[in-house]
């Protein structure tokens, strides 16, 4: 997946319309699992698979959180979301990543009923490094009302170029409403080395 295309993706299956905001989104309404296309809508070999306690798909349109479209969210991807119970530990698995590599990953997990739907939200078991970060996240009280988005700057995508989201230690329901992935570049500096570097071999030859 190059830099400068992210990946968007909308859960759930609502007759809410489709987002467009950004570009190309994946519209999941099925926990199969699919091949994901990047915001161009080109091919980008990644996939999403779910795991873990079962994940539900739900087909209500609750409308658009309050904060319309907000940064990369269109407001259209958190009328539906997939969603998992009580006590659940379900994951969401973005595979066919470069391995080893940094990802900026972002999750909304909106509903707009409540309060007391809260869960842990963690990325490769960590917890975000956005404010709220993902520990208690009710999805009332952090998600919907104030439209907070859940951001891990740099997710290293393990050995096998995975990247797992995980919903545990759930009180009422969990969320999966929208989410965006897109590779760290590579700072200025060693990017100017490696250039240099190689402008040197060629010189030598």
């Amino acid at each position: 997946m190059a830099f400068g295309d992210p990946i968007l993706v909308d859960y759930g299956s609502s007759s809410a319309g489709s987002p467009d905001l950004g570009g190309t989104w994946n519209e999941v309404t099925s926990t199969d699992g699919q091949a994901l296309v990047d915001a161009s809508g080109a091919a980008t070999g990644v996939s999403i698979s779910f795991g873990g306690d079962g994940w539900i798909v739900s087909s209500n349109d609750q409308g658009s959180w309050p904060s319309g479209d907000n940064d990369w969210v269109d407001a259209l991807a958190t009328n539906d979301y997939i969603f998992n119970t009580a006590d659940d530990n379900s994951t969401a698995t973005f595979s066919g990543l470069q391995p080893g590599q940094p990802y900026r990953f972002e999750h909304v997990a909106a509903r707009e009923l409540g309060p007391d739907r809260i869960a842990d939200y963690a990325v490769n078991g960590n917890f975000a490094d956005s404010t709220p970060n993902g520990d208690d996240f009710d999805a009332l009280l952090d998600g919907w009302d104030p439209g907070n988005i859940l951001l891990w700057e740099n997710a290293i995508a393990d050995g096998n170029g995975e990247i797992t989201l995980s919903v545990s230690e759930v009180i009422g329901f969990g969320y999966l409403s929208a989410s965006r992935i897109e590779l760290v570049p590579a700072p200025a500096s060693v990017a100017l080395a490696g250039f240099a570097f190689g402008f040197a071999g060629r010189r030598r030859r």
